[in-house]
């Protein structure tokens, strides 16, 4: 349908990233070595995957993440989500769901289950 769940892209740490490459690595391998189990050829699972995090040059890589049923927590304390997460630094818990499936495209689900904010204090440096 039309309907589609909230999600944010997350942009990772270096450490995050590079955990999380390796980790699509291997579910890409693992999924290619046995498309058959998974309905596919091992062709069209390597080039049917679509991936959950995204890196464009040097910028940090960005995870894209469902926020249907996310709880937020501010001071240690549930609070309801914010009108924007731009801006703001988060600590974030990821569920790395499932496998999806579709006819011509695979990839992980991936929900963010709970969502921290860092309070940051800027202090004016005049």
């Amino acid at each position: 349908g039309s309907a589609k769940t909230p999600g944010l892209q997350l942009q990772l740490s270096q450490l995050a990233e590079a955990e999380l490459e390796c980790m699509m690595a291997c579910i890409l391998h693992h999924v290619v070595e046995n498309a058959s189990e998974y309905g596919m050829r091992a062709e069209d699972a390597q080039q049917n995957f679509k991936p959950c995090m995204a890196k464009n040059g040097e910028f940090a890589a960005n995870l894209r993440v469902k926020t249907a049923s996310t709880k937020y927590w501010k001071q240690g304390c549930l609070t309801p989500a914010p009108p924007s997460h731009a801006g703001r630094l988060w600590n974030v818990k990821v569920h790395f769901k499932s496998l999806w499936f579709a006819e011509n495209a695979w990839g992980v689900s991936c929900a963010a289950t709970d969502m921290q904010e860092n309070e940051v204090v800027v202090e004016c440096p005049f």
